[in-house]
């Protein structure tokens, strides 16, 4: 029996029953907790954050990633090959999840609210197909930005947030 990989852009449709057993561990609750504490955030910063193997938390990620948990875009460089993924929270479960797990001492402190405008802002241009963006340019007559040309304010709003949690004292203290 050959094994199926999982696809890296796009999510699974038969993930549920491709791996039925998968359970969501600690130290998923860990990554999804870290992802909303810092609303969104690139890969190497989660991978620096969460700590112990970073295979193990990549597996998990792409888990979380299939499940709905979380979602992910990257940006594209100047050859066309993609960059780092950048996480972030657009499904109140994730939150739930933390909530019942008992991972959030008060669960006031989360913010619904954002996770609800992260799905309407952010997961339509994510999971567009190159042919859904032509489809809607074609429809609607107007210049749609594909996923694969962030605008400049994109990139500097991902660039201060980076830069941002780089400078926390975890990291400060912290040689790489």
């Amino acid at each position: 029996m050959t094994q199926q990989r999982l696809k890296k852009f796009t999510r699974d449709p038969n993930y549920a029953t491709r791996f039925p057993r998968r359970q969501i561990t600690e130290r998923a609750l860990e990554i999804i907790a870290t992802i909303e504490r810092y609303r969104v955030i690139p890969t190497p910063l989660l991978l620096r954050l969460v700590g112990g193997d970073p295979r193990n938390a990549g597996d998990h990620l792409q888990h979380l990633y299939h499940r709905r948990l979380i979602n992910r875009f990257c940006f594209f460089g100047p050859t066309g090959r993609p960059q780092e993924f950048n996480y972030f929270l657009d499904n109140p479960e994730a939150l739930e999840l933390l909530i019942d797990r008992g991972r959030v001492a008060n669960p006031d402190i989360l913010d619904f609210d954002r996770v609800k405008r992260n799905r309407e802002k952010w997961t339509p241009l994510v999971e567009a197909s190159p042919a859904d963006i032509e489809r809607e340019r074609v429809e609607a007559d107007v210049q749609v930005q594909a996923q694969e040309e962030p605008s400049e304010g994109q990139r500097l709003f991902l660039s201060r947030h980076a830069m941002q949690v780089w400078q926390h004292p975890f990291f400060l203290c912290c040689p790489l």
